[in-house]
């Protein structure tokens, strides 16, 4: 995808640590969907339950195989939304509303923060690629003249 000087590729890698996070993810959703199965049955919104599992699972497979920030940061709201829709899951609990707001709130200043991170990674590198921040950051950082070097 481009737009003007902003060139990135939506690429997914398998490494050893994404493998070892995908197992992980994989694991723990396939034991999440066979318990849920049985304790979910004759529920209401069983089939919407299941779609934001499945969601939040897709979602963490993008978070965790993504080759740039911007690609994690993605799978990042997706495990956001996904996170206020299973809290919220039975809504017409004020209580249950309540805390899926509360998760909401939360999650939406950590994607303030990190949506800023992301703009001066891409300010100070000229790239979110994972592979090539790797190999600019040793360079562009070594002066110690910047935010990233600071210390007391």
């Amino acid at each position: 995808m481009s737009v003007g000087d902003f060139n990135i590729g939506f690429n997914l890698v398998l490494d050893g640590l994404s493998l070892t996070m995908l197992s992980v993810v994989t694991g723990v959703g396939f034991l999440i969907h066979m318990y849920a199965s049985w304790y979910m049955r004759g529920e209401e919104g069983y089939s919407r339950f299941f779609a934001y599992t499945n969601l939040f699972i897709a979602s963490m497979v993008i978070l965790v195989l993504a080759d740039n920030l911007l690609l994690m940061y993605l799978g990042w709201e997706g495990v956001g939304l996904c996170s206020y829709l299973l809290i919220g899951f039975y809504y017409t609990d004020p209580k249950n509303g309540a805390a899926a707001m509360k998760a909401f709130v939360v999650t939406r200043v950590g994607d303030v923060f990190l949506a800023f991170a992301l703009f001066i990674l891409y300010n100070e590198l000229g790239t979110l690629n994972f592979r090539e921040m790797v190999e600019l950051a040793p360079a562009h950082f070594a002066d110690g003249n910047n935010m990233l070097m600071w210390r007391r």
